[in-house]
């Protein structure tokens, strides 16, 4: 038999799809993390909330700042996307090219604990994506070689 029955490659099939959507998933969030956090608190965009709602008022937060977060998680959402549709190479190329960017913005900004919680979140992400990588059947041309 030179590969796995109908019924396994199925079983496989859905298992890589699972792994690759849950590995995206937490791509993107590493993706928003660390500008998110920068942002929220380079803005005090907590204290602004909480204190729009102790008063009954709407924060006072610029209009400006509501768009830059409404970008970053954007570009988060459609880096994870990409992630997910692009072919298992050149995932490996977004994928270490975006926890570059993201590691060189932690130095530049000095934000240490939101440079944390990213990196944790981009390390899942590659353990998760690893899995969906390793559920190829043998001889299939994205299977990991031996």
């Amino acid at each position: 038999m030179d590969g796995p029955s109908l019924p396994l490659a199925g079983l496989t099939r859905r298992w890589e799809d699972a792994a690759l959507r849950r590995g995206a998933r937490w791509f993107g969030i590493a993706c928003a993390c660390l500008p998110l956090l920068d942002l929220l608190d380079g803005h005090s965009v907590i204290d602004a909330v909480l204190a729009g709602l102790a008063t009954g008022s709407w924060p006072g937060v610029p209009l400006r700042v509501w768009g830059l977060l409404a970008w970053v998680i954007a570009a988060a959402v459609a880096a994870a996307r990409l992630l997910a549709w692009l072919a298992p190479g050149p995932r490996a190329w977004l994928f270490a090219g975006c926890a570059l960017l993201h590691g060189g913005y932690a130095i530049a900004s000095g934000s240490r604990l939101p440079a944390l919680a990213a990196m944790a979140c981009f390390a899942y992400s590659f353990v998760v994506l690893q899995g969906a990588r390793e559920t190829w059947p043998e001889g299939h041309p994205a299977a990991p070689r031996r």
